[in-house]
């Protein structure tokens, strides 16, 4: 039987994190980007949340505060985020649904 290798838990987390995010696309299968997001605190996500609810930051914005970098070549800028998401209305919401389902499945434990 082979053992199953894990990762050496540490009590640091990482910085950042990524993520495989399918981007759904009008009349087409959904693409797959790769989004580097910011790590956060279980206090910072409430803030986060919070702070959306709020402010109801535009989907440039909004992808900015959970995300750092992405797999395109293209520049990670908020113009370029605005382009993706008026290009593909689906973006915006793609990514910052993936980041707070990460952290669901993390705190829940599966």
């Amino acid at each position: 039987m082979t053992e199953r290798k894990h990762p050496k838990f540490t009590l640091e987390a990482d910085p950042t994190f990524e993520l495989p995010v399918l981007i759904p696309r009008l009349g087409l299968p959904s693409a797959e980007v790769q989004v580097t997001f910011k790590a956060r605190s279980p206090e910072e996500m409430v803030a986060l949340d919070k702070k959306f609810r709020e402010e109801k930051p535009s989907d440039a914005e909004a992808v900015l505060e959970v995300a750092s970098g992405w797999s395109l070549a293209d520049a990670f800028t908020a113009d370029n985020i605005a382009a993706a998401q008026a290009k593909h209305p689906g973006f915006a919401g793609a990514v910052i649904k993936a980041y707070f389902r990460e952290y669901e499945r993390v705190r829940l434990g599966n």
